[in-house]
């Protein structure tokens, strides 16, 4: 994870914003957590199959939100769990790397729980950067904007 204080030396071009963010990989899949400004969240000091019910508690007791990533990729993922797991602020709906059915899977299961739908490319070279993304119904400038946006709905996960 990128440290905060070498994220606020980087000078992005103006009206390109660049939010922290982290993967977790908890033992029911992988779950996104913007809004944490450190590594507070993670009183276990490990990044591997953490109980993500405890995750969670931590996340949302700093401020930030959780994100189940790409829900029904099968590896690493929530699947069916993603209707069972309390605590989600929004969905991965649309993931750069997924299948398109896989999307949908996922786009259904937002629907069904009533959560905001949110975009990654899940980028692993610069060439997967920005196949998928969110978009935003309001200007979104800073992470706290970002976080009430989703938490508002004000949000739709998109690919190309």
């Amino acid at each position: 994870m990128i440290p905060l204080w070498l994220l606020e030396k980087i000078r992005p071009p103006e009206g390109f914003y660049i939010f922290r963010g982290v993967e977790i990989s908890t033992g029911r899949g992988h779950l996104l957590a913007y809004g944490v400004k450190d590594d507070s969240w993670n009183i276990w000091s490990s990044n591997n199959y953490l109980d993500v019910f405890q995750v969670i508690e931590n996340v949302h007791r700093l401020g930030g939100i959780c994100v189940p990533a790409h829900p029904f990729r099968g590896w690493d993922s929530f699947g069916e769990d993603v209707f069972r797991t309390d605590g989600f602020d929004a969905i991965e709906t649309h993931n750069g790397l997924n299948l398109e059915n896989m999307n949908q899977k996922a786009i259904h299961a937002a629907r069904l729980r009533n959560l905001p739908s949110v975009g990654g490319s899940d980028c692993h070279n610069k060439e997967q950067v920005g196949r998928a993304f969110t978009e935003f119904k309001n200007p979104v400038h800073t992470i706290d904007e970002l976080i009430e946006e989703i938490k508002k709905g004000n949000c739709k996960g998109m690919t190309l």
